[in-house]
């Protein structure tokens, strides 16, 4: 049993609920938001189907004889 509570900093509210699907936030706030947006399971599998879709097409690729090559840009 707890004896006492101590807060040591409190938690601002989110700005869109992540439990639902996103559609009724515009895309300027989830755009700012980025990284509460990706917590969506909505966009969990989009990201999944992304990767998968991406190893496949490497794989395939690599099979093939091709060789990846990636351009460093530098800002």
């Amino acid at each position: 049993e707890a004896m006492a509570l101590h807060i040591f900093n409190s938690a601002e509210t989110p700005p869109f609920a992540i439990d639902t699907d996103g559609y009724e936030v515009s895309e300027e706030i989830r755009m700012r938001y980025r990284y509460l947006d990706l917590r969506r399971e909505r966009m969990k599998r989009n990201l999944v189907m992304r990767n998968n879709i991406i190893q496949m097409m490497r794989r395939f690729l690599g099979r093939e004889g091709f060789v990846e090559i990636e351009k460093n840009v530098r800002l």
